[in-house]
């Protein structure tokens, strides 16, 4: 019997190109969670920015009454207890909106976006797991255009789990190393080897 909904999560290290091979399974047909974005508007809620204030103190709201994640990026990322409040301060919100998004779905594959995807266990509600490889110095190229330095990089992939354990919990690897042709090559053969499963 053929599942109405497959929902398939996107993992891989930082700057591996896990949005672009999300945009590659929208544009064949594939609706996308963006778990970012979600991030976004919990950031958003007024309730949540006045807890980051008593976590993080007064420079992470803007003078737009934003929130400055250039400024909670760093607070954040200094140790373990920092990334683990504000986890446990927006990721419940992340992930009931996620599950409300995957209801509205009736049919077809639902790409799961989500940068902690397996350290959240979100990889859990996923019927398959794609991982984004690319070589590391791909990757600082790649994070380098978003004015991240080569520490910065290991710095945040420290806190996230390892790729090894991302690529053994993964069913299909995407090699994504620049040819955005070839990218789009795999990822039409992976959805065609999931249809022929599913």
């Amino acid at each position: 019997m053929r599942k109405k909904i497959i929902i398939i999560g996107i993992s891989g290290g930082i700057g591996s190109g896990k949005s672009t091979v999300a945009r590659l399974f929208k544009k064949a047909g594939a609706k996308i969670i963006d778990a970012d974005k979600i991030g976004h508007a919990v950031l958003s809620l007024r309730g949540i920015q006045k807890k980051l204030v008593s976590c993080f103190g007064k420079g992470v709201i803007s003078k737009s009454n934003r929130v400055n994640r250039q400024y909670l990026g760093r607070q954040c990322f200094l140790d373990k207890k920092n990334i683990a409040n504000l986890n446990n301060l927006v990721h419940p919100l992340i992930r009931k909106e996620i599950k409300k998004q995957i209801k509205a779905y009736k049919k077809g594959m639902v790409i799961l976006d989500a940068a902690l995807l397996m350290e959240k266990g979100l990889y859990k509600i996923c019927d398959y797991l794609v991982f984004v490889d690319a070589p590391y110095k791909t990757r600082l190229k790649r994070v380098v255009m978003r004015n991240w330095s080569k520490s910065e990089l290991a710095r945040r992939e420290k806190f996230q789990a390892s790729l090894s354990t991302k690529r053994k919990k993964s069913g299909f690897i995407i090699y994504n190393q620049g040819d955005l042709n070839n990218t789009k090559q795999q990822v039409l053969q992976i959805i065609k080897q999931i249809s022929e499963r599913s």
